[in-house]
Parts: structure tokens; sequence; C-alpha cells
């Protein structure tokens, strides 16, 4: 019998969603809860992430993962073929993102975090994501009011919808509940600068 270092938690079966519905599925009456399938697998591979001294005692008692194998064509190494299309664009106005930009020094409104770059003089990168999208159905404005300064992960959150604006609270609301920039409300410059006042 091995001891864990450190136990398994309440928190740490509740934070994965298999386990959480495993645990609060039947209460525990004086007797074992039956582990299904699924679920072991899930626990043994979070005491061997946990523990991860116990992970080659654990190992026999993981299935091995099907490995399918994949016959790549003998033209692998062949450029791509070529094909001409055509496509409309919405045309956003760059400078209005560059001005936003330049008022909030490059920083993330959510993270707060900026990027420094290389080259001449050296200088910051951040991304403009705008909250209402421009083309398809969604006819956003390319507007202050429509705009974010984000790092380049937190658009990327925004734009797979991991993250986006509570409109009644207009603070940021995560998909993934464990994410800590939820519930985190806009960095505003102070005093409120309008961006047409922002420094050439």
């Amino acid at each position: 019998m091995k001891e864990l270092k450190p136990p398994i938690t309440p928190d740490d079966i509740t934070a994965d969603p298999v386990l959480a519905s495993w645990w609060r599925s039947r209460p525990w009456r004086g007797w074992p809860k039956r582990i299904p399938e699924k679920v072991a697998r899930q626990l043994l591979g979070l005491i061997a992430e946990l523990n991860p001294r116990l992970a080659p005692l654990l190992r026999k008692y993981q299935p091995a993962p099907s490995v399918r194998s994949i016959a790549l064509p003998d033209d692998d190494d062949a450029p791509p073929p070529t094909v001409a299309y055509t496509f409309s664009h919405r045309v956003r106005n760059p400078t209005k993102g560059e001005k936003l930009k330049r008022l909030y020094g490059c920083k993330c409104q959510v993270c707060r975090y900026r990027i420094r770059v290389p080259g001449a003089g050296g200088g910051w990168y951040a991304e403009v994501h705008h909250l209402r999208p421009l083309g398809g159905d969604h006819q956003g404005g390319d507007t202050w009011r429509n705009m974010l300064v984000l790092y380049p992960t937190c658009h990327a959150e925004f734009d797979a919808l991991a993250m986006a604006v509570d409109p009644e609270t207009g603070r940021v609301v995560c998909f993934d509940r464990r994410n800590p920039k939820g519930g985190r409300k806009f960095a505003c410059p102070r005093p409120p600068i309008s961006p047409r006042q922002a420094p050439p």
C-alpha cells in the first residue's frame, strides 16, 4: 500500500468534470463507491500527476493508447497546389487602433501585460480586438467603443470565445472558471482620456 504525498483532495476531484460528476453521483454510505472505467482512468491519471514517483507503478493499470499507423504519400515533399480565389474583406482603419494602443501604452486591458519587442529604438506590441466583429452578420463598427487593446493570448481567447465581456457588469467572463482573468474589470486610463487626445 502506497501513501499519496500529496493526497488527493475533494477540490482536486471537483476541478475535473469527469471526476466531479462521479463524486456527486451517489453518496458514500459505508461501502466503497463503484468506479467506472472512464473515471478510474481519470483518477489514476490525477494520482500520477500529483505523485510522479507512483507513475511507473500506475502505468500498468492505464490502458495503452491505440496507435494507428499512418502511411505518408510518396510525393510528401511536393509543393502544395496554387488556387486562385476572390474574397471580400472589411477594410478597417488601422490608425484608430494605433492611437488606442498608444493611449493604453500597448498594455493589455485585461491582463495588464505588454510585449517588449527589439528593433530600432525598441518598442511595445499589442493587438486591437473588435468586440463586435466587423464582418459577416455582426456589422460591428470600427470605433473606439468597439475596440479593446489586448495581449495576443487574451486576443486569441476572445476570438475563440474562451473569454467575453458581460454586457451587464462590463467584467470579463471566462469559459473555464479556473481562468484567473474571470471577473476582472477592464483597465482604463486615469484620468479618463479621449482617444482623440492620445499622443501622436
